[in-house]
């Protein structure tokens, strides 16, 4: 198989194969054998670095899931152990989320490990990469196909969609009913203030309400496969 050679075509790419369900083999050796100087060399800029670890992790839940979907019967199993080939290394969903991803820097001890995390992470935090990341479970947003070039209003719209389908409002009680994903995250959107300001700004609740009453639905760990939007901007094989 002839790989692209933009990493970023290549994530895209592999959605295509997690949808499908084949050459998986193909493109896990492509990534276990990607040297680690052509990662740095592509990953340089905050857009490219989100867009492609985004596509990979997205990509990478599908793909094991699909191999062996009784993994997820231990959730937090399945997403700490180390089964994903990178360039020489083994990572797990964790890892890409909460580093590479989220920039969190709990848990980074590991000298040489944490000099390939730090070297190929976002450059800076942002919240609405938590509408964009899908767990495979019916709590989760839908699978977007990401590229740099038009991140910020991707996050936008797969933000805005996700929470159209999950947000209520009940004016009569000044009550707000989120999803169970910003109850996890709420620190990373600055808190009640942060949710509250955010739910103002999308139309969600009325600008001139004071006082928001924020309540959270529970999470739904169903499984939930092939979630993926419709559009699919991937080069023809």
């Amino acid at each position: 198989m002839q790989f692209p050679d933009d990493l970023i075509q290549v994530s895209l790419n592999l959605l295509q194969v997690a949808k499908n369900g084949k050459f998986a083999k193909t493109f896990k050796h492509y990534f276990q054998n990607l040297p680690f100087d052509t990662l740095k060399e592509q990953l340089n800029t905050q857009e490219r670095k989100l867009a492609f670890w985004i596509n990979f992790y997205n990509a990478f839940v599908q793909i094991l899931l699909k191999e062996s979907p009784s993994l997820y019967r231990n959730p937090e199993g399945f997403y700490k152990k180390k089964q994903i080939p990178m360039a020489g290394k083994k990572l797990s969903l964790f890892d890409i989320e909460q580093y590479m991803i989220r920039r969190t820097e709990n848990g980074l001890q590991n000298r040489l490990m944490s000099k390939f995390f730090k070297q190929l992470r976002a450059d800076k935090a942002d919240p609405f990469v938590h509408f964009s990341l899908n767990a495979a479970n019916a709590s989760s947003p839908v699978i977007y196909y990401y590229n740099p070039d038009t991140l910020a209003e991707q996050f936008q719209d797969a933000g805005k969609a996700f929470l159209q389908s999950e947000v209520s409002y009940q004016p009569n009680n000044q009550t707000v009913m989120l999803p169970a994903l910003l109850e996890t995250y709420r620190k990373d959107f600055g808190g009640k203030k942060g949710l509250t300001d955010l739910m103002k700004s999308l139309g969600f609740v009325p600008q001139d309400v004071q006082k928001v009453k924020l309540r959270f639905k529970k999470h739904d760990y169903t499984i939930k496969l092939n979630h993926f939007c419709d559009i699919i901007p991937l080069e023809e094989e």
